[in-house]
């Protein structure tokens, strides 16, 4: 799946890409859902941790879900969402490689 393809950003608007971590079980596979995030309204602004993996290789490994859809990401990157991921309650993550297009 091309991320690009699955969410565009309107370029006349101050949007950017945010990556929605559903919650589950560690071993569970990984679920998330891209969507677009406002700079010009701050009552739509919601809390969100930055991510940035550029460690380790570039191979791309592991399968995630995005929107319902299979794309693969790096082992680390795997890695990274599966610890962070809770039980409980969904985490929103801005990650470079994931919703920067």
């Amino acid at each position: 799946m091309d991320l690009d393809e699955n969410l565009q950003i309107d370029l006349e608007e101050p949007t950017f890409r945010l990556l929605r971590l559903f919650h589950g079980k560690f071993e569970h596979p990984i679920q998330c859902d891209l969507f677009n995030g406002s700079f010009d309204k701050p009552e739509t602004m919601i809390p969100y941790a930055a991510l940035s993996y550029t460690w380790g290789g570039s191979e791309k490994l592991a399968k995630v879900k995005v929107n319902n859809a299979t794309t693969q990401v790096t082992s680390n990157l795997y890695a990274a969402l599966r610890y962070l991921r809770s039980e409980r309650t969904d985490l929103i993550l801005w990650i470079d490689a994931i919703c920067i297009n």
